[in-house]
């Protein structure tokens, strides 16, 4: 049996796609500048708690459903059907480890119509309708 040779990595122009133009799961938000470097709830409060100007604010872009989670997520679909993205190589990869934000598993809410994700603990939801609407808008 012949070996099946990979070319670069699978799945990586499927993430580059879904983090482009997916953007229902990407949010930006205004916060003080600095807030990223807080330690602790005492700096935090003693941040917050100063003064500030408009040149203290900044934009911060949070992503909290990426295209790695998408890919594994149509892996599992495909071969498992068992949702656990966890079991899927792409999630395993070092350089992939903060892209899933430690999501074992994703479940799907149908009774929520208008969810687009949540997490609680490493458990991804989201609706599936919502999401294939989301998804499907760009093919």
């Amino acid at each position: 049996m012949k070996e099946k040779i990979v070319q670069g990595e699978p799945g990586k122009h499927y993430n580059e796609w879904f983090n482009t133009y997916v953007t229902d799961y990407q949010k930006t938000v205004h916060r003080r500048k600095g807030v990223g470097e807080t330690h602790t709830v005492q700096e935090y409060l003693e941040l917050i708690n100063r003064p500030y100007t408009v040149e203290d604010i900044e934009e911060h872009h949070l992503v909290f459903f990426k295209g790695v989670l998408s890919y594994a997520l149509r892996c599992v679909i495909v071969h498992n059907g068992d949702g656990e993205v966890a079991k899927q190589w792409v999630t395993k990869k070092p350089f992939h480890l903060d892209s899933i934000l430690e999501i074992q598993k994703i479940m799907f809410d149908t009774e929520t119509p208008d969810l687009i994700f949540q997490q609680l603990g490493n458990i991804g939801i989201l609706n599936p309708k919502v999401y294939c609407e989301k998804y499907f808008k760009w093919r």
